[in-house]
């Protein structure tokens, strides 16, 4: 599956939907996720990495491949 980063746009439509919307939203633009990348969205999956800034791991998810970091407020 090809990855596709999230324009500024869709990460907009994107927040603060309930995961079934989001997965709507995705379909419609023709994103679809991987069971693991589901569970990784709705809090069944875990962030391993840090804060390519500060190096925190003190991190939430914002949208789909889209981060934000507690510590410094940086987003990638």
């Amino acid at each position: 599956m090809e990855e596709r980063k999230a324009t500024p746009k869709l990460r907009e439509d994107l927040a603060g939907k309930s995961l079934e919307e989001a997965l709507e939203i995705l379909k419609t633009e023709g994103i679809e996720l991987t069971d693991e990348q589901i569970r990784a969205i709705s809090g069944g999956g875990s962030w391993t990495g840090s804060c390519p800034k500060c190096g925190s791991e003190d991190i939430k998810n914002l949208a789909y491949n889209y981060w934000a970091c507690n510590s410094c407020g940086h987003t990638w």
